[in-house]
């Protein structure tokens, strides 16, 4: 299910009409007359909060985790939850490592880069060439959406139930769903990304939780089901 939900989100960003509803979206956030943003820059304490916060927090979460996965392999009890600390936490790392990667390959501006919001590159699709015959001073780097990795990537802690019980897998989703919305309109009403950038975070988040999943299940020769009298229940 996470396979060909991450593959119809990943469709959906990279859809050709998209374009057209990043344009619509991105002008309500931003005011032509007076050239700024929903949250225009200098804003430090908004800044803090939506964009640092987040990744303090994130950031501890995954160092408590990582504490509580060395702590597993000495500690019997901590023992049914190593896996699913393994799995929360490499996605953690992979997620946002994915988007930066594909940030730099598939050279995309952000809204205020282009020259429809004041910037001074031209917009073009996911797909389509730069004009050759302009100098371009660098490259874009907007796509996918990196700020929204960390809170998509802490979807990966539906691991800690069984794959069986999805109604217990998407309860321990939405945290990591919404953070990494929120996050992601952030930077929308800040003009440094386009809806399509965030969509396509959330499917390559969902894509390397079910990569990841599966891997596993590979090695261990079975389909892997946390034990319900340990984990949650």
């Amino acid at each position: 299910m996470k396979f060909v939900l991450a593959c119809i989100l990943l469709g959906i960003a990279m859809a050709p009409w998209i374009g057209r509803l990043d344009i619509y979206l991105a002008h309500l956030f931003f005011n032509s007359t007076t050239g700024e943003w929903l949250v225009p820059s200098g804003r430090p304490l908004i800044w803090y909060f939506f964009y640092r916060g987040p990744k303090f927090f994130l950031g501890g979460l995954a160092f408590c985790m990582l504490v509580a996965l060395a702590c597993s392999l000495y500690m019997p009890n901590l023992k049914p939850f190593r896996i699913p600390l393994l799995i929360s936490l490499l996605t953690l790392g992979l997620t946002p490592g994915a988007s930066v990667w594909l940030k730099h390959v598939t050279d995309v501006y952000c809204p205020n880069q282009t020259t429809l919001f004041g910037g001074k590159f031209l917009y073009t699709d996911l797909f389509e060439l730069h004009p050759v015959d302009i100098l371009r001073t660098k490259t874009g780097q907007c796509w996918p959406g990196g700020h929204a990795s960390g809170g998509f990537a802490l979807m990966g802690i539906m691991a800690f139930a069984s794959r069986q019980n999805w109604r217990k897998r998407l309860l321990l989703s939405v945290p990591g769903f919404v953070l990494g919305w929120v996050m992601g309109v952030f930077q929308m009403v800040r003009g440094h990304h386009f809806l399509s950038h965030t969509v396509a975070t959330l499917g390559i988040a969902l894509l390397v939780i079910w990569a990841l999943e599966a891997i596993i299940s590979y090695r261990n020769h079975k389909k892997y089901v946390p034990d319900e009298n340990t984990l949650l229940s």
